[in-house]
């Protein structure tokens, strides 16, 4: 049951339990309060409370127990010590109960302080507070309580085991565990535990292997720590030999097919699953979701016997992502008992959907408006361009968080309000590296480097994406050798990186030409997931490698893809192109077709532009003619492909074709139109036709410099006066 659903339940009873208090007894008074503190309902657990005082029965014990224990989950701990002193005679389940909520709320002090109270202790009370001190990172305190324990039995030492591990002591876990007079199942799991979160999973391969009692649980763990790792095979292999599959040793490995996107394996292991639970149900909805698969997910969903709340978001999710606002208010209105996350996923796509009246509408209907609406409201105007409403908003939000300051500052930095940018960074009361990382962005766009560079010289900590923004900004700004130089230091300072790290590394190498940095770059991500699964440094290699004139390194990183998108095609047919090579170009672009991807907008500007560079005139008004064709191709033509086929035309010498086709395109020509114009008169020596196209530049784009180098050109090679330009 969710937390809304239970807190619907608790208020439901509560009614009626006002409206008759004696048609209770003290069981259902427990449950409910059990049920509180599941769902950290205080206020319904403070309306027990007053019901139980009014009957003055909050002082028996197992009542009093009670309200101690659903005050602490609900971490008033205030509250869980006036129930505990108003006890005559609390128990050790009394004493561990308070020791356990200061434990679990951080008040170590606290809980240390009712232990040192506590009369009589029990190995649970020892355990609790040796936990306590291991969570906290405490773990002299913890061994020091494990030594001084009266008795250590197989508890204990599970304990001190797990609390190594908890703090990454892995080699002080090991010699506990080896020290234990027996081990048990859970023993094994949680060493098991140890190395997996340590990283350590050949040991716990062995170990597992080792174990001589072995339960659903170490069988389930083993295989959950192997899906992780991206073991499937091992993981598989393990599934299949155990003696007993419970629904959630089928769910991990579906989820270990849906995390590894291996969605026809997860769909296949599914079918395969004898009973089917809800988590299994939603596992398949979120990994069809998350891939894209909307047509399935939603034959998925309308087969789900018992549909829940996490079903009902993930679809609404799941519409709003693909732009079905309308089906995802349907489904919205649908839902029962929608909690946060129901409203602030509408609210959400509405917001990026641009459509603020109802972004308005659904906000100003949200029962309880948390940090997420808020900022999804503040996002939304900022996103939309109306910066005073989305201040008006911020100075109102009675919950602001550091992502409602990063959201505001970000919305006057793009609006290049640099000052209140600034303004708003020195006052928030709270900033982080996202908040100094925004800040940059908006200095480099704004071409203030150096304001960026020493705010990101002065940032106490540095993450991944704040070196990232800033090596972009060098690269953005054409400083590639800066861009590099701050990369190389990065990698020293064994900061992780990754693929924006990388692909702005090796557009810097590319633009330098560096090619030894750039192989060094290959060289190291040879044999990683970043450069074999992600097309956008795969992009960026097979670029580089073309700007230094190393086609057959580009063709063999290409050809090293275990997965190539229609821009990976595209770089390598400019690839050949840039190089001369415009037949190869053609082949490539060819072969793309053949094995099944359809070209884009972008693989015909690719094309084109080689057949132009190429005085490939016959292939290229093929290729013009078929992009026409949007039936097959689906690709709208766009001026860009338009000034591919000017520029061809002026490069042979059809001087007229190419202006008459500038003057009937579909277009308002721009500079870029004229100027492709332009080249091809320079190249004909018609410097007539040249000044009466380059009054057309100076029109749309006086201060060009490529303008005036151009006409100079034409007039120099005619050794005619110039024609003044008005």
């Amino acid at each position: 049951m969710c937390v809304s659903t239970t807190i619907a339940a608790v208020r439901e009873a509560l009614t009626r339990l006002e409206q008759s208090p004696r048609a209770s007894n003290t069981a259902t008074y427990v449950t409910l309060l059990k049920q509180c503190g599941g769902a950290r309902a205080l206020c319904e657990g403070q309306r027990i409370h007053r019901l139980l005082s009014a009957a003055a029965i909050d002082t028996t014990l197992f009542l009093g127990n009670s309200l101690v224990q659903m005050y602490g989950a609900c971490g008033s701990l205030d509250d869980a010590r006036t129930a505990f002193d108003r006890l005559a005679h609390p128990n050790a389940f009394s004493w561990n109960i308070l020791i356990l909520a200061y434990a679990q709320n951080g008040q170590i002090p606290l809980a240390r302080d009712a232990f040192d109270r506590m009369p009589a202790r029990t190995s649970v009370t020892w355990n609790t507070l040796l936990t306590a001190y291991a969570r906290a990172g405490h773990m002299p305190e913890s061994e020091l309580l494990f030594k001084n324990m009266p008795e250590r039995g197989i508890v204990t030492w599970n304990s001190i085991v797990e609390a190594y591990a908890h703090n990454g002591l892995v080699s002080n876990a090991t010699t506990a565990f080896d020290k234990m007079p027996f081990h048990d199942a859970i023993s094994g799991t949680t060493m098991m535990t140890a190395y997996a979160q340590t990283g350590h999973v050949v040991e716990a391969k062995e170990l597992f292997l080792r174990m001589p009692e072995k339960t659903s649980v170490s069988w389930n763990f083993m295989i959950l720590v192997l899906a992780n790792h991206k073991e499937l095979a091992r993981a598989k292999t393990l599934f299949d030999a155990m003696p007993e599959r419970t629904a959630y040793s089928w769910n991990i490995m579906i989820q270990g097919y849906v995390d590894n996107s291996r969605f026809q394996s997860a769909l296949a292991a599914f079918e395969r699953m004898p009973q089917r639970s809800t988590a299994s149900w939603n596992t398949v909805l979120a990994g069809l979701v998350a891939a894209g698969h909307l047509r399935e997910a939603e034959r998925v969903f309308e087969a789900t016997p018992h549909r829940d709340l996490h079903a009902h978001n993930t679809m609404v999710s799941a519409y709003c992502k693909a732009g079905a606002l309308h089906r995802a208010r349907e489904l919205f209105d649908e839902t029962q008992n929608r909690n946060g996350v129901t409203w602030n996923t509408l609210l959400s796509g509405y917001a990026t959907a641009g459509d603020m009246a109802r972004t308005r509408s659904v906000f100003d209907k949200v029962p309880h408006r948390n940090f997420v609406c808020w900022n999804a409201l503040l996002q939304a105007y900022v996103q939309n361009g109306q910066l005073s409403t989305a201040k008006a908003t911020f100075d109102v939000s009675p919950c602001r968080d550091v992502a409602s300051w990063n959201a505001m500052m970000q919305g006057f930095a793009e609006e290049g309000q640099l000052q209140d940018a600034e303004l708003l960074f020195q006052r928030m009361p709270k900033r982080d590296v996202v908040s100094a990382t925004a800040l940059v962005v908006a200095y480099a766009r704004h071409g203030h480097i150096t304001q960026a560079r020493a705010l990101f010289d002065g940032l106490p900590v540095r993450d991944t994406i704040a070196w990232n923004a800033m090596i972009a900004a060098y690269t953005q700004a054409g400083l590639a050798l800066d861009a590099l130089n701050l990369f190389k230091v990065m990698d020293l300072e064994a900061v992780p990186l990754d693929h924006a790290s990388l692909s702005s590394a090796l557009d810097a190498c590319a633009t330098l030409a560096a090619l030894r940095e750039g192989k060094l770059i290959h060289s190291s991500i040879l044999h990683s997931e970043l450069f074999h699964s992600n097309t956008i440094v795969a992009t960026s290699l097979i670029t580089m490698y073309a700007r230094c004139a190393r086609l057959c390194e580009a063709k063999r990183a290409f050809d090293g893809l275990t997965k190539r998108d229609v821009p990976c095609w595209n770089t390598m047919v400019a690839a050949y192109s840039q190089n001369g090579l415009f037949q190869e170009s053609l082949e490539i672009f060819r072969t793309m077709e053949v094995e099944g991807h359809k070209p884009q907008s972008a693989s015909f500007i690719c094309i084109l532009t080689s057949c132009s560079h190429g005085g490939l005139l016959t292939e290229a008004l093929w290729y013009f003619t078929a992009l026409q064709l949007v039936e097959d191709h689906g690709v709208v033509p766009t001026v860009d492909h338009y000034i591919c086929i000017i520029d061809l035309l002026a490069r042979i010498g059809w001087l007229h074709q190419a202006e008459e086709l500038l003057n009937t395109m579909p277009f308002e020509p721009d500079s870029v139109a004229w100027m492709a114009l332009l080249g091809g008169c320079k190249g004909q020596n018609d410097v007539q036709t040249g000044a009466r196209v380059a009054k057309h530049v100076f029109q749309l784009q006086p201060r060009t410099p490529a303008l005036y180098v151009l006409l100079s050109n034409t007039h120099a090679s005619n050794a005619v006066e110039d024609e003044e330009i008005p």
